[in-house]
């Protein structure tokens, strides 16, 4: 059983292919690597369950029923998703998934897949993304806060944030849950914040006050 902490530290694979062989097939490699999947057999779904404001990335084939995979990318991009594309592709998909590369897609592998290839490209993808959304957290911080916090400190303040467990943390971080509960416990102080609720306000507040 994979640990629910983990998984969720990693992020989630969002997966698009309307075959459900394959679908199940690669659901499971990366299941089995620790990533949280969603699996779906259209566009349409994907999009209705999609949330924009989480760590993930999206492998999806190019051939989909309905809204093909081309136009998804497109809608993503529309909606100022920054969510990273890999397309699945059979020889005969090469130079759309060529197209696809152009207008930002991260890559794109050929069918049959190999497991430990395309996990290695997740894993990959979503630790680019943990990092830049941690980059983006940061520079919204009010400087006075920034200059008083080290950079692990700083990880475990975004973790906190995003309403994370020491275990989870942990996890994410590769420390220990004590090394995590030291952290948080030097953030407390040296925001001078008694609860979560607290810091979370001055962490919010533009003063940093």
């Amino acid at each position: 059983m994979i640990a629910t902490e983990l998984v969720l530290s990693l992020g989630t694979v969002y997966l698009v292919d309307p075959r459900h062989a394959p679908r199940r097939d690669l659901a499971t490699a990366l299941e089995q690597s620790h990533f949280r999947v969603r699996a779906y057999d259209d566009a349409e779904s994907f999009l209705a369950d999609y949330d924009p404001d989480g760590v993930a990335c999206l492998v999806t084939e190019v051939a989909l029923p309905g809204i093909d995979g081309l136009q998804l990318q497109r809608h993503l991009a529309d909606g100022k998703s920054d969510i990273p594309v890999v397309f699945l592709v059979r020889r005969s998909d090469v130079p759309t998934a060529v197209t696809a590369m152009k207008h930002g897609a991260v890559d794109f592998l050929m069918q049959p897949f190999d497991a430990a290839a395309i996990t290695t490209l997740v894993d990959n993808i979503l630790g680019r993304a943990r990092r830049a959304r941690f980059e983006r957290r940061e520079a919204r911080l009010p400087r006075a806060i920034r200059d008083r916090l080290t950079p692990r400190e700083m990880q475990v303040l975004d973790a906190i944030a995003e309403g994370r467990l020491n275990k989870q943390i942990a996890a994410e971080l590769g420390i220990s849950i004590k090394t995590v509960e030291v952290h948080r416990a030097n953030v407390m102080a040296k925001l001078k914040a008694r609860t979560v609720a607290e810091l979370m306000r001055k962490v919010l507040d533009e003063d940093g006050h």
